[in-house]
């Protein structure tokens, strides 16, 4: 067996090593802690900011409908004034063709005449 005094020794140095670990190891949960609040206020801040930002469209929404339906509405009006627009081409288009006949028409006549 070892004299009391070294088995003393032994045992202080133990507890040095065992307090440097403990030291080391309340560092490291002191570090882990600090980074553990940092990410809860930033999911915080990140939950603060979605709820913020959702209100808003809920703000938002009820004011856009009236607006879409006013689009809707001047796009039904430029689709009617389309459809008349491409009645009275055709309907120019064959009064034209009426026109240019009667014109081939008095101008063989004419030639006739002549």
């Amino acid at each position: 067996h070892a004299p009391i005094a070294t088995q003393i020794e032994q045992v202080k140095q133990q507890l040095r090593t065992e307090e440097e670990q403990a030291l080391r190891l309340k560092d490291v949960i002191t570090k882990l802690e600090a980074r553990v609040n940092s990410l809860q206020a930033e999911s915080r801040d990140y939950a603060s900011k979605w709820k913020e930002s959702m209100d808003n469209y809920q703000q938002k929404v009820p004011k856009m409908g009236p607006k879409i339906r006013e689009l809707e509405a001047a796009v039904r009006g430029c689709k009617d004034t389309v459809e008349v627009l491409a009645a009275d081409a055709a309907l120019l288009s064959s009064m034209f063709d009426v026109q240019a006949q009667e014109n081939c028409r008095n101008s063989g006549s004419r030639a006739e005449v002549e």
